[in-house]
């Protein structure tokens, strides 16, 4: 069942948020840390009280084993841009017992119907070079990449 986070899910959402963390350590430990959060407490509880930062949350037999964190950007008219609404992923999380069982794609569509229903023009997200099984998941999706971020590391000097 998905539905809208409510202050008892924190605990979840934040070990949820915890596992994704390790996820991106492994891949860039140069950039994240093991273990931390990447939300304090007061923005978690912030999410729950702004209708453009939404927290929503898979749920099976009370216990909370997915979360979605969507984020309605409204871009304005520029020089070169139209006006335009984006739907946007910042996090999705998925308990590792719970993995490979539809959760996922479950909570995906509900972020796709959910564009709709604002009236957004595409729905966005980033992933990590090299975390190919999540690529793999939103490319069978439909998902296609819009833009790349290329980088350069420079030798660190001691």
């Amino acid at each position: 069942m998905i539905r809208k986070a409510n202050i008892n899910d924190l605990n979840s959402i934040k070990n949820l948020l915890e596992e994704i963390l390790y996820v991106h350590h492994k891949l860039r430990p140069d950039i994240f840390k093991e273990k931390g959060q990447k939300f304090s407490d007061d923005e978690l509880l912030s999410f729950l009280k702004d209708d453009n930062n939404l927290i929503f949350v898979y749920e099976i037999d009370g216990k909370v084993v997915g979360h979605l964190f969507l984020d309605i950007k409204i871009y304005n008219e520029t020089g070169a841009t139209h006006p335009y609404k984006t739907l946007f992923i910042e996090d999705l999380s998925i308990d590792e017992d719970y993995r490979r069982q539809g959760i996922g794609k479950s909570l995906m569509n509900f972020a796709f119907d959910y564009a709709k229903t604002i009236g957004a023009g595409n729905v966005k997200l980033h992933v990590w070079e090299g975390n190919t099984s999540a690529i793999k998941f939103y490319e069978s999706l439909g998902m296609k990449p819009q833009k790349h971020v290329f980088e350069y590391l420079l030798e660190k000097s001691n």
